[in-house]
């Protein structure tokens, strides 16, 4: 996988957590999209698991944002 997926997610991180400061309820879809993108990437099982840990491993990171996450 080349690096530009991790500087996507890299940048998807930063995108999300300014975005909780503005809009709680967008960047917690903009969260869950990012989940399932790196899952789905996993999934592929073109990664290696250092990549599969590195990219996890940053997407985890909007979890430090304290935006509220509502669940139906």
């Amino acid at each position: 996988m080349p690096a530009t997926f991790l500087v996507s997610v890299i940048d998807s991180v930063r995108r999300i957590k300014a975005l909780g400061r503005r809009d709680a309820e967008a960047a917690h879809g903009e969260e869950d999209k990012l989940y399932e993108r790196i899952l789905r990437e996993i999934a592929g099982g073109d990664l290696s698991k250092a990549e599969a840990v590195a990219y996890a491993s940053e997407a985890l990171k909007t979890k430090d944002s304290k935006f509220p996450r509502w669940k139906a």
